[in-house]
């Protein structure tokens, strides 16, 4: 076998001369990981699929992948390479390079490793297996926590993938996940009550049991825990704490499970979590522990469980806050009616007690977490000065404070391919990439939704080490750490604890700028612009202005949301002046760039009239060559966004005819900000553009062959202006057009690289002649390229085909029963492991029964039967009798060839097609097929009686017998079939007994 062609050998080259000059760190670090990550991803995905690699293989590499997360295990790559020749060498460099620097981004890494490479590619008998070999690395006395978090976060994932708890699984459960609740360190507790939590998803008849197993444990720990004393009185403490977190994860999925949740449920966990509250230990460290499961059981019931649940105890858990407040720290604050919460933060904010910094920042975090709860900002009025006074802090103290990460999150997502967070193959990819790790970092929450998809390596940051801290010391409870009814942050992903301080301060002062009058907006205002004028030269400068741009941009869009009127000259003129400044200053980052003009485009929307024409006339004024240059693509269609009647159709021509000209520029940068200023150009003017549209193709065709480097971004470019003139001809681009045949080409052009970025906007074009110009191509065409691209690798392009082919479902069901594609949708469902992607093609097949598209049926019940035992299926496709006079022969576009160009989208679909058909439409249906294949098949199955219409012969057996005699209905009819369906039903039930 030749291995040189693996692209994990290309990216060891690059860090072996990389390391040659001079060495990897920082930054530069872990970007270099992350390509070795994806190289480790390449390399078992060519080994499986080209080279044929058993998939059962791949626990052998998923065990050296985690062994990289313990500095002391040695990476045995000869012994992996023993059975096979040529995997040691390739395994050993890609082990030893990843694990150089272990870092918090390290964990990441793996877990894409093991997700994406290792349980995507196996079979649903291997992913079986595979749970007993993640259940015994969890046995392993060698496993460290992070190696740990590792096999619990992958099993998890894996136990959802499967959509069953395999028996063999079950048998060893006690002894590796339930054991691992009562690890000593914390992270790797709450992951085993994760995985728990995934366990009760899949099988939700063990809630009701391991529900009663908590609550009975946790009684029996309270009891120990008073008498236990030195190492014995850790482990009871880790165990009482693991319990608790298991319990509040079981609570919180308990209510979304379709089963329901025991009617005593919510009664009996609020007693047990008073019972801690009120009755703690008389071992002060031991209460300290109990308090915070207490709070923690409370936190989730109250999250999860609807209101109605708990009217009758209300009265009860407000009265478990009222000794809480009763002794403050600090006489001055006694008598005043301030929040005590924030009486708090200033008291340790002033005392800068050392040690407990981390425990001051994450209870400022949670405060403002707490009030961001409240859905009225104006509810808490009286607090503003406070709650001020602590959001202003990252530009008060500029140099003491960290760069935001929140941009990514506020920055409009049409504007993501300019920089400089370009979009990967896939949101996890993306994840991975933006994953900056640190040594600190927010607990993963076991009630969220949406669990962080890598949590932070470390978990000592809450509190220093108990003998260091008495928080009574403070006059702090610990009750005051759960201050909020939801405690979901608005950071997607895990940051160090300093860093997400920050951002939950500048986010939280978006809130306040937009609820503040003229005075308050102008002297916020005021404090931004001494931030910015302060320290041009000094290194945190570039930070202090990624915090301007959050904190400004959440506040316009909070003030879009909370109040749209105008505001006053005053604040419009020294907000735009705060940005052109930022802008001025020429050496910004993308991000930082990207943000300006975003915010300079809310100030067009804001002002009234005669400031949008000012602000129009001043950028016109400026001409080429100016420092704004880059702005005034992504400004001018936002002040299109807000004008208006006369105003609309006065800007537009001047606006194109300005990006038009700053679009022949041969900088490459520059053409690619003025495509993407023309498309916002035409989503804001919509048929105010019709006349500049024959120009913009030729200026785009110009672009795509003027540009002889083939650059992936120009091409993007040209791809996505393409798609939004789509969406303005729409019945214009008929196929004999000049303008569809224009767009044709380019398309062709761009797709022809294979590249995923421009792969991905031939996808959309599709979807765009679906959705706007239906007339321009069949449905036969288009259904033949959605099904080569669904069976691309690439998810975005699969996620995009889905939704595409919905539409077509959508607005002519009669011609894509024609195409007959059930079979390669339901493989294709069988062969997904992508949830999103898996619940979309669901809903698609499920949404084509509704419209009684029923080749299902015949197939839905081979499916069922195939591994029920079934003696047959019906050879019979049963359609609604309204649909009964469609056959091939009426497609006019039946016969079409697929290599014609007129009507093909794209030259290259024809070789993907090939692919797809050798893949997919060859496959053999007696395959072993997935649990959620057969589950979803058999829910389909259900859908039937309704799907069938309201004919009566499908209900009348007498009325069914007697059209099919007449033979004049070539319909089918389901009474016809109860008895193959009664018979499918119990082998079903039988099967799966």
């Amino acid at each position: 076998m030749d291995y040189a062609c693996c692209p994990a050998n290309w990216a060891l080259l690059f860090l072996i001369i990389d390391s040659l000059h001079g060495g990897v760190s920082g930054v530069k670090s872990r970007n270099v990981r992350v390509g070795l990550t994806l190289a480790w991803v390449f390399f078992l995905q060519v080994m499986r699929i080209k080279y044929l690699l058993p998939d059962s293989e791949l626990q052998n590499f998923a065990l050296q992948v985690m062994e990289m997360l313990s500095a002391e295990t040695s990476v045995d790559a000869h012994a992996l390479g023993s059975n096979h020749s040529g995997f040691g060498e390739v395994v050993m460099h890609l082990s030893i390079d990843f694990k150089f620097g272990l870092s918090m981004t390290l964990l990441a890494c793996v877990l894409y490793v093991l997700r994406i490479a290792v349980t995507n590619q196996m079979t649903e008998p291997t992913q079986r297996s595979f749970l007993v070999f993640l259940g015994k690395q969890l046995q392993s006395s060698e496993a460290g926590p992070s190696m740990k978090v590792a096999a619990l976060r992958t099993l998890s994932y894996t136990l959802k993938t499967l959509g069953e708890v395999p028996f063999e699984f079950k048998e060893i459960l006690d002894n590796t996940v339930v054991a691992a609740v009562s690890h000593s360190s914390k992270l790797v507790r709450i992951e085993a009550a994760l995985a728990l939590r995934a366990l009760a998803e899949v099988d939700p008849t063990c809630v009701g049991g391991l529900t009663s197993y908590g609550v009975t444990n946790l009684t029996a720990l309270r009891e120990s825990v008073s008498f236990e004393k030195g190492s014995n009185l850790q482990f009871e403490l880790d165990s009482f704490h693991g319990q608790a977190t298991v319990l509040a994860a079981l609570v919180s999925i308990s209510p979304k499970l379709p089963l329901g949740y025991p009617a005593r449920l919510p009664r009996l966990v609020f007693g047990v979590s008073k019972k801690m509250l009120t009755e703690h230990s008389r071992n002060p460290v031991a209460a300290t522990v109990e308090k915070e499961a207490g709070w923690l059981l409370l936190s989730s019931l109250l999250a999860s469980i609807p209101k109605e649940e708990l009217e009758e105890d209300v009265f009860d858990i407000l009265a478990l806050w009222a000794s809480l407040f009763t002794n403050n720290p600090e006489n001055e604050i006694k008598k005043t009616d301030d929040l005590i919460a924030l009486s708090y933060v200033s008291a340790l904010t002033a005392k800068e007690v050392p040690n407990i910094k981390s425990a001051v920042d994450v209870f400022v975090i949670k405060t403002l977490i707490a009030y961001q709860s409240l859905p009225d900002p104006w509810s808490f009025k009286n607090d503003y000065p406070q709650i001020i006074q602590l959001c202003t802090f990252p530009f008060r103290y500029a140099s003491e404070c960290e760069e935001s990460s929140c941009l990514r999150l506020l920055l409009d997502k049409r504007d993501a391919w300019l920089g400089p967070w370009i979009p990967g193959r896939d949101w996890f990819e993306d994840e991975l990439r933006a994953f900056q790790g640190g040594k600190d970092g927010l607990m993963p929450c076991v009630w969220e939704n949406e669990i962080s998809s890598f949590p932070q390596l470390l978990d000592k940051y809450l509190l220093p080490e108990k003998e260091h801290f008495n928080p009574n010391t403070l006059g702090v409870s610990m009750e005051i750490w759960v201050l909020s009814k939801k405690d979901i942050t608005l950071i997607v992903k895990p940051e160090t604890i300093s860093k997400t301080l920050v951002n939950q301060m500048l986010l939280f002062f978006g809130t306040m700028f937009a609820s503040q009058d003229s005075a308050g907006m102008l002297s916020l205002l005021g404090i931004i612009e001494q931030c910015l004028k302060a320290g041009k030269k000094q290194h945190w400068h570039k930070a202090s202005l990624t915090n301007i741009c959050v904190g400004l941009l959440a506040g316009f869009k909070a003030l879009l949301s909370f109040r749209p009127q105008k505001l006053g000259q005053e604040i419009l003129g020294l907000a735009q002046s705060i940005f052109l400044g930022i802008l001025a200053e020429g050496d910004i980052c993308a991000s930082q760039r990207r943000a300006s003009s975003e915010s300079l485009g809310y100030l067009a929307r804001f002002g009234n009239d005669i400031f949008t024409a000012r602000m129009a006339s001043f950028f016109c004024s400026l001409g080429k060559s100016s420092c704004f240059d880059v702005e005034k693509q992504i400004l001018f269609p936002h002040i299109i966004q807000g004008a208006g009647g006369i105003a609309l159709s006065t800007l537009v021509p001047a606006t194109v005819s300005s990006i038009s000209s700053l679009a022949k520029s041969s900088v490459a940068n520059l053409q690619i900000w003025s495509m993407h200023g023309l498309l916002l150009t035409i989503e804001a003017a919509g048929l105010s553009f019709v006349s500049h549209v024959q120009a913009t193709l030729s200026l785009a065709m110009d672009i795509l062959l003027s540009d002889e480097n083939g650059l992936v971004d120009i091409q993007q470019g040209v791809g996505r202006l393409i798609n939004a003139i789509v969406t303005v001809l729409g019945p214009e681009l008929a196929p004999g057009s000049i303008f569809f045949s224009r767009s044709k080409s380019a398309i062709t052009e761009i797709s022809s690289w294979q590249e995923t970025s421009t792969m991905l906007e031939s996808a959309r074009f599709t979807q765009q002649l679906v959705l706007f110009a239906p007339q321009a191509v069949s449905v036969h065409s288009h259904v033949q390229t959605l099904l080569s691209t669904l069976s691309s690798r690439q998810p975005t392009l699969r996620h995009l085909a889905v939704s595409t082919l919905r539409h077509l479902i959508e607005k002519d069901p009669a011609s894509v029963i024609v195409e007959q594609i059930e079979d390669n949708l339901f493989f294709m469902l069988d062969e997904e492991t992508d949830s999103e992607y898996n619940w979309k093609l669901s809903a698609n097949n499920n949404y084509a029964i509704t419209l009684c598209l029923f080749p299902f049926m015949s197939f839905t019940l081979d499916i069922s039967m195939s591994q029920s035992g079934g003696r047959g299926v019906l050879a019979t496709s049963m359609r609604n009798t309204e649909n009964n006079n469609i056959s091939p022969n009426d497609n006019p576009d039946s016969g079409l060839n697929l290599g014609d160009d007129e009507n093909m989208v794209s030259g290259s679909n024809s070789v993907q097609s090939h692919k797809f058909q050798a893949s997919i439409g060859a496959a053999n249906r007696e395959k072993y097929l997935r649990y959620k294949t057969r589950l979803f098949a058999a829910e389909c199955l259900s859908h039937l009686p309704d799907a069938v219409g309201r004919n009566p012969a499908h209900f009348d057996l007498t009325l069914a017998r007697k059209e099919h005699a007449s033979g004049q209905s070539t319909g089918d009819w389901l009474v016809l079939h109860l008895q193959e369906l009664i018979s499918l039903a119990y082998q079903v039930l039988l099967s799966y007994a």
